[in-house]
């Protein structure tokens, strides 16, 4: 039987092995949020910087995006200003956030 081996250098990112065997996501999303948990926080986060470093378009990033958000890896939040929205904050988490509502549980 094939075995697994392993060769790991620095500058390298640990998460939890949840989101790795999640059925629910597919490659692209699983991609996306390995390198989302890569990057520093306060990146200055954009759909389209994101398509800068990966070979992926916008549509399909902002595809993968909303299924990230439907399976709780991803919670984005509007920043208020005076009744206007003036920003946005993208959490991702290696894990289905803790109080995450999925629609359903509704």
């Amino acid at each position: 039987m094939p075995k697994l081996k392993k060769k790991l250098s620095k500058d390298f990112t640990t998460i939890s092995n949840t989101m790795l065997r999640d059925k629910n996501l597919g490659g692209m999303e699983r991609g996306i949020l390995l390198t989302m948990l890569s990057l520093p926080d306060n990146w200055n986060f954009s759909i389209k910087g994101l398509s800068r470093i990966l070979p992926d378009g916008y549509t399909k990033i902002s595809n993968a995006l909303k299924k990230l958000e439907e399976a709780g890896y991803l919670v984005r939040e509007r920043i208020y200003s005076d009744g206007k929205i003036t920003d946005w904050e993208y959490t991702f988490s290696d894990e289905p956030i803790v109080g995450f509502r999925q629609e359903s549980d509704s």
